[in-house]
């Protein structure tokens, strides 16, 4: 405190320079902390984006995990749901999974890694508790009112790009099943149904009764049987 300001003019001056320099040095700071969050992050979900993940393997952070768990998730269909109903469907969706994540992960890293794709990073996890994790998000995900495909790796020997490239695969695989797997099986399995109706419907196929020796008993038994009709 200046008890003279007349006496101490100077000292007022240097103070008044110091105030204005350490605010616009706080102020300064601010906007640098905003702008690397910026550039981290992703504007729609808060969640880290790929020049976090990029940030962190720069760093050299992920070499000295214990343990490391790592989830993946894509939301099918992404870009087709944008086109017909609009962004502001799809963007739904993704915060649907990204509060999701957030409530079942609060003390990991989670990222947007690609559009569609988030991505856990679960540091230093046990292997029993990321199972049950698993299993939990499994559930919730099936409970979402759209697809969202799912995969995941864990290793007491943490190698972050190897082991995100491995859930990608299973991701992929549920993706396919989810997608393809219980329809495409019914519509083959509908569609030889409906070829074999048509073709008895054509007489192409005749019903025969083949017979059967039962040599002990020395009897004949009849079996029934199809056989596409000759030309």
């Amino acid at each position: 405190m200046v008890l003279n300001p007349h006496r101490h003019l100077e000292e007022t001056d240097v103070l008044s320079m110091l105030g204005t320099t350490l605010a616009a040095r706080i102020e300064l700071r601010n906007l640098q902390e905003q702008q690397e969050y910026d550039r981290t992050h992703d504007k729609l979900t808060n969640l880290w984006n790929r020049e976090g993940l990029s940030v962190m393997a720069r760093t050299g952070a992920d070499n000295m995990f214990c343990s490391l768990g790592v989830i993946t998730t894509d939301v099918i269909h992404l870009s087709e749901i944008n086109k017909q109903f609009g962004y502001i469907s799809g963007n739904r969706r993704l915060m649907e999974v990204a509060d999701l994540l957030k409530s079942l992960f609060p003390n990991y890293r989670i990222y947007r890694y690609d559009e569609d794709e988030m991505l856990v990073l679960c540091i230093n996890i046990k292997r029993q508790e990321m199972e049950q994790q698993v299993e939990n998000l499994q559930k919730r995900l099936a409970g979402l009112g759209f697809g969202v495909a799912m995969g995941y790796s864990w290793s007491a020997h943490p190698q972050t790009r190897s082991q995100i490239a491995e859930a990608e695969v299973l991701m992929s695989n549920d993706k396919l099943k989810l997608m393809h797997g219980t329809t495409v099986m019914k519509r083959m399995e509908q569609s030889v149904i409906d070829e074999i109706n048509d073709l008895m419907e054509r007489g192409r196929y005749l019903v025969y009764l083949q017979p059967k020796v039962d040599i002990p008993h020395r009897a004949h038994r009849g079996r029934g049987g199809t056989d596409p009709a000759a030309g």
